[in-house]
């Protein structure tokens, strides 16, 4: 699976709205 730039900021931003609830 290939993460473009706009990927891993989606992701990251769904990791730290998890751990931040």
């Amino acid at each position: 699976i290939e993460l473009s730039p706009d990927d891993l900021k989606s992701l990251t931003n769904a990791v730290l709205a998890e751990i931040c609830q």
